[in-house]
Parts: structure tokens; sequence; C-alpha cells
């Protein structure tokens, strides 16, 4: 794995796959699969995931970063989740958050999400309720969060403000007198839903 900088990207598993086919090309039956096929499958996914939930790349004056649509994410999420039918009577609680992970002294990936809290909430695998008696088991963050966008940049107080729109949204999706016209989210995604209650986990609040 030193042949590609110690990580484990398309060159890297290459190597390993040259390891376990003895350097032979176009091997077939190899436990690992050629980069090729893995390109391949990456485009389906990615294709399917641009329908599902939008991401597009973002160029801000702190730096590049991804974002998804915000909107159909939430849609998504609640459909996992089993919470769309009780969105369309009652409020559901979520968390919004901010947090900042540093990668160099002048470099941080900025990342802001929403964590899914509320008591009615499924696991999207087994179906089976997270709270019990009150009390969340076996909820892990990792799985639990799911982030909205994302901001290679510097850590300043600055910086946040390139969330501005993050903040935005959960406001108005908190609050339906607040005008929803000219904004930039996609509300048809969520349009039968009822106000969220929103949490926020965090006090990087921009104005």
């Amino acid at each position: 794995m030193d042949l590609t900088g110690g990580t484990l990207n398309y060159e890297g598993i290459n190597v390993l796959r040259n390891v376990e086919t003895k350097g032979k090309r176009y091997y077939r039956g190899s436990v690992l699969p050629s980069p090729a096929c893995l390109k391949r499958v990456a485009k389906v996914v990615e294709k399917k995931a641009q329908e599902l939930c939008p991401i597009e790349e973002i160029q801000t004056e702190w730096g590049k970063g991804l974002q998804f649509c915000e909107a159909r994410t939430v849609k998504l999420v609640f459909d996992s989740y089993g919470l769309t039918e009780k969105a369309k009577t009652e409020s559901v609680s979520i968390s919004e958050s901010i947090d900042a992970s540093k990668i160099s002294s002048n470099l941080s990936c900025i990342t802001a999400g929403f964590k899914v809290n509320d008591i009615s909430a499924v696991d999207p695998l087994t179906k089976v309720a997270l709270c019990s008696e009150g009390m969340f088991s076996n909820v892990r963050s990792q799985n639990n969060v799911f982030p909205l966008k994302l901001l290679l940049a510097k850590e300043t107080k600055d910086s946040y403000n390139a969330f501005k729109s993050f903040f935005d949204f959960f406001s108005m999706a908190g609050n339906k007198e607040l005008p929803r016209d000219g904004t930039p989210y996609f509300w048809e995604a969520i349009q039968d839903f009822e106000e969220l209650e929103v949490i926020t986990r965090c006090h990087y609040l921009v104005s």
C-alpha cells in the first residue's frame, strides 16, 4: 500500500488486486473487483443518488464544498426512519448541528447536518423502534447523523457564514409563518409536512 501513499483509493485497490492475481491482467474470478468495475458501479450509484437527494459542488469565498438538496434529503431520511406519515400530521423532532474536523493547521472539513431524535423513529434496516420507554438505545451518531453541507476551509468565525443557508432552511422548516417564496429550497419535497421541531446542537449561528 506504500506504493500508493498508504491510501485505499482506486490505485490502492489495484495494488491489492495485483497481489491477488499475481499481476495477471483481465483476470476473472478474483475476490477484489477491478478499479474499472468499481468505477462503472460508482457511476450507477451516483446517478441514483442524484435522483434521490441531489448533490452539487459549491465554491465559496472561503473554500470549496459539497451541498445536498436539503428538503429531498429530509424526505428520504424520514422515509427510511418511518416518519413520513407522522410528519404530515404532527411535528417530527430533529437536531441540527455543525462541527469541524481539522485536516491541517490551515484547513478543516466543516460539516453541517441533522440528526433524527424523534421517539417514533425506527431503524432503517431492522424496522425496530429506536426509542424504548423514553430511552434511545444502540443509536450511534455515525449512523444517525446526515450531512447536508461540507466545506473545506480554514475554520474561522467568518467561514461559518457559508452555512447561513443551512440554518435558514431549518428555521423555515420549523416555522411555516416564515416566507418560503423565492427561497432556493425544494419545498415541494416536504410540502405536506408539518413544522419540524428543530433543536440546535451548536452555537455557530450566523446572522
